[in-house]
């Protein structure tokens, strides 16, 4: 009974990782100054992996979405990364996440956003990081603000904890031994 149980758990968690996406970033590729693309759009349980194409560059959490915050650093942030070097985020909100590269955010404007709250919202926060004012196509648009539901912190990006999978495959690997050793 208990071996059922334990395969039931295993067969929910791996059919939950299907479920889940990841979006890829790339950062700095062909020599650039950009991410591409500059905005993703990810669910909860999806992860947004960025990919170096330079050894000058970083991903960091901005703290906010306006001129103030733009180009602070927020909850996280990288080291400079190696070409050819990669980082994963976990997303566990669907709440926007503004991201920049330290060294190139305000003379750049090397900015993005996951999960943007509107359509404009990349030009918008790209503007603010360079000190540039925001052209739009409406007079109309809500301007980016630093709220609290503009911003998340690291505990709700799962960067308090090790990776899920590590978490998930100790899990089922301890309920599987432990089917056999019952």
């Amino acid at each position: 009974m208990l071996f059922v149980k334990t395969l039931l758990s295993v067969s929910a968690f791996a059919a939950s990782q299907v479920m889940a996406a990841t979006q890829m970033v790339q950062v700095g590729q062909d020599g650039g100054y950009s991410f591409a693309p500059n905005t993703v759009t990810a669910g909860q349980g999806d992860t947004v992996v960025f990919q170096f194409h330079a050894s000058i560059h970083n991903v960091v959490q901005s703290a906010g979405s306006d001129a103030a915050g733009a180009c602070q650093r927020g909850a996280f942030g990288t080291a400079i990364m190696m070409d050819g070097t990669s980082y994963t985020l976990p997303i566990n909100s669907t709440d926007p996440v503004y991201i920049h590269c330290g060294p190139h955010c305000q003379s750049e404007g090397m900015v993005m956003v996951i999960n943007p709250p509107s359509a404009n919202t990349f030009a918008q926060f790209q503007s603010a990081a360079t000190g540039q004012a925001a052209s739009s196509s409406s007079s109309s648009a809500p301007a980016a603000t630093s709220s609290a539901a503009g911003k998340s912190d690291g505990a709700s990006l799962g960067l308090d904890t090790p990776s899920r999978w590590v978490q998930y495959g100790a899990v089922g690997l301890s309920l599987l031994v432990g089917a056999f050793f019952v």
